[in-house]
């Protein structure tokens, strides 16, 4: 038996009580269309929670973060799918992930991480 049914409705719990309310943005790549050397994507928006924070000095030392990054929490849960590079999280202003780690609580995620910038 996994934590599942406890650890991925605290997520989104928690977020929703400390966290804000954002605007996710799911950036899919289109087809390429030869004759004018373009990509179309397609961008669907939802409304979910996060906690944003800056890394902190450790971080930033480390190499592993950037001044100018922002970390974001976002519920398994509440997105429904697993955020990727590129896709965008609107909180003030916009931020485009750069990468995603997840907190897995048994055999589904929990909570993900996502580092982004401007």
């Amino acid at each position: 038996m996994t934590l599942d049914a406890t650890f991925r409705p605290l997520a989104t719990n928690l977020l929703r009580k400390f966290g804000r309310s954002c605007t996710f943005t799911r950036v899919t790549e289109g087809d390429y269309d030869p004759a004018t050397g373009t990509t179309t994507n397609t961008e669907t928006t939802s409304t979910v929670y996060t906690y944003q924070s800056s890394p902190n000095d450790n971080q930033l030392a480390s190499g592993q973060y950037q001044a100018g990054q922002s970390i974001f929490l976002l519920s398994a849960a509440e997105l429904g799918f697993e955020p990727r590079p590129n896709d965008k999280i609107t909180a003030g202003t916009s931020w485009a992930i750069v990468r995603v780690s997840r907190t897995s609580s048994g055999q589904s995620d929990a909570l993900y991480e996502c580092l982004a910038a401007q």
